[in-house]
């Protein structure tokens, strides 16, 4: 797990990185701002939490926090890729998709459709009872049909 938490800030300081260099160098586009959106969305939660700016050094050390491996799409991605990647069975090229639609959805909806074996993992990890959400596969049509039924 703590390989897969250091991999994540990683990737996202590398990404911060290269977004300063481009702006220092105005080669910065908007795709570049998108793909630095995210640490820049948590840069502007870390400043409000503690109320003041604290700049990278601030950042770095919130991504080595408690409190960063507690949001709930990164210890959602970083346990589910910890479970794929410490199975038996081979990774997949669409996990990596997989695993950013569950982490970003899990915490907030009632049900998710997803493939058998992320539903595997979810369960396995117990995501699904620490959020409330049903996980179902397009074969559980009579849940999936019963689910909204009961709406």
């Amino acid at each position: 797990m703590e390989i897969e938490f250091k991999g994540t800030i990683d990737a996202h300081l590398e990404e911060l990185r290269r977004f300063i260099a481009k702006v220092k160098e105005q080669q910065a586009g908007f795709l570049d701002l998108l793909a630095a959106q995210s640490i820049l969305n948590y840069e502007r939660l870390w400043n409000n939490y503690q109320g003041q700016s604290a700049g990278l050094n601030g950042l770095v050390q919130f991504f080595g926090s408690d409190y960063f491996k507690r949001i709930p799409k990164i210890d959602i991605v970083c346990h589910l890729y910890a479970k794929i990647l410490t199975s038996i069975d081979p990774v997949k090229s669409g996990h990596t998709m997989d695993i950013e639609q569950v982490s970003s959805c899990l915490p907030f909806f009632d049900l998710i459709i997803t493939n058998r074996y992320m539903k595997h993992i979810i369960k396995a990890l117990k995501y699904h009872t620490k959020y409330r959400t049903k996980i179902l596969t397009v074969r559980d049509f009579d849940e999936i049909k019963h689910f909204f039924e009961n709406l």
